[in-house]
């Protein structure tokens, strides 16, 4: 099953994990695979630490750090833009998870995300379910 959602990021991110879930349970799927997917070039998707702010202040501050908002960048649209490209390359739009007893298998304290390096905006993505 694929399903179109959307959702409105804020800076830095949004977590999906309770929409993963639902989609899972409406699929029927017990055992299987799926896949986070993000039309877009300046956002990604992860699976990383749930319910600790600090730890999207810590990875936002590295990205920041190793991709900065520079004036020099050869994309002239929107030099911020570009930084959220190269981010966005770097980390990836899609995220693979697997499906065991109808539910994506997360380690402690896991969860699902949207990291929008151009928030805040309306977002769709889509979320793909496979037995």
């Amino acid at each position: 099953m694929l399903y179109r959602c959307e959702i409105d990021t804020q800076y830095p991110s949004a977590e999906i994990t309770s929409l993963i879930s639902e989609k899972i349970a409406e699929s029927g799927v017990e055992t299987g695979l799926g896949v986070i997917f993000l039309p877009y070039a300046d956002a990604a998707a992860a699976i990383t630490t749930a319910g600790k702010p600090e730890v999207f202040e810590d990875i936002f501050e590295d990205l920041n750090t190793m991709i900065p908002a520079r004036t020099d960048y050869r994309y002239k649209e929107n030099f911020c833009k570009a930084a959220a490209h190269t981010k966005s390359a770097l980390l990836g739009v899609s995220c693979d998870f697997i499906i065991s007893g109808g539910a994506p298998e997360l380690g402690e304290n896991q969860g699902f995300f949207i990291l929008d390096f151009v928030a805040p905006r309306k977002l769709e993505f889509f979320i793909k379910v496979k037995a």
